[in-house]
């Protein structure tokens, strides 16, 4: 009739009873038997002239933590029972910096705490990248840190005294000019650019103004 009968309740011969296992959550119900014999949960079963004996049986769930790693890092995903931790051994390249879930973290090791569902944790590689302008003008995207496959843009300009004449991304040549440039990130990076002065006329003739006069009759006659 919908009431709960507890362990020991005496039942009339005939009565229907439903047997309802609810298992604690964190636990799954692996088998239920009525005197004996498997029946599925939820069965009915109708009271006989004999004492009914109920068994169930239980195990704690367990969840799969999947490790989902990108540009270098690596971790082995994990499968741990209900409310435990799950600890990851992070395999970092050199130089990197990885974020869990878009956070970054320290060391090489990340815990899941108190894990209830199965759930998914992407690592993901990022590297510094740094400008050395020196005597030029650079525009674009800013020092930090970019994810490996990123594509770090920028531009590198003269200035009134310096020329560009070579733009270099961890020593390999990118350019020789001022320009507009494009480099994809997959190490720690630093670019850097090389300039030579500008001499107008008027910081020329200052020049040899500077000199003394036998040096200039000398250059003279060198001319």
């Amino acid at each position: 009739n919908g009431n709960a009968i507890t362990s020991g309740t005496a039942i009339i011969v005939g009565t229907e009873i439903t047997v309802n296992v609810t298992p604690a959550v964190s636990h799954n119900v692996t088998g239920v038997a009525i005197n004996g014999n498997t029946v599925d949960n939820n069965s009915k079963y109708t009271v006989t002239d004999r004492d009914v004996s109920i068994t169930a049986t239980t195990q704690i769930k367990t969840f799969t933590v999947t490790a989902d790693c990108s540009g270098g890092v690596s971790a082995e995903s994990q499968t741990v029972t209900y409310g435990s931790n799950a600890v990851f051994n992070l395999t970092v390249p050199s130089g990197a910096t990885i974020k869990a879930n878009g956070n970054i973290i320290s060391g090489t090791s990340y815990t899941v705490n108190n894990v209830t569902a199965n759930t998914t944790v992407t690592f993901t590689t990022w590297y510094n990248v740094t400008v050395n302008a020196g005597n030029s003008t650079v525009g674009g995207d800013a020092n930090g840190l970019y994810q490996v496959g990123d594509t770090f843009d920028f531009t590198v300009a003269d200035t009134v005294s310096h020329i560009v004449t070579g733009v270099t991304a961890n020593g390999s040549s990118l350019g020789t000019t001022a320009g507009t440039y494009k480099h994809t990130v997959n190490s720690a990076t630093t670019i850097s650019v090389s300039t030579v002065v500008v001499f107008s006329d008027v910081l020329s003739e200052l020049f040899v103004s500077a000199l003394p006069p036998q040096a200039v009759r000398l250059s003279t006659v060198a001319h």
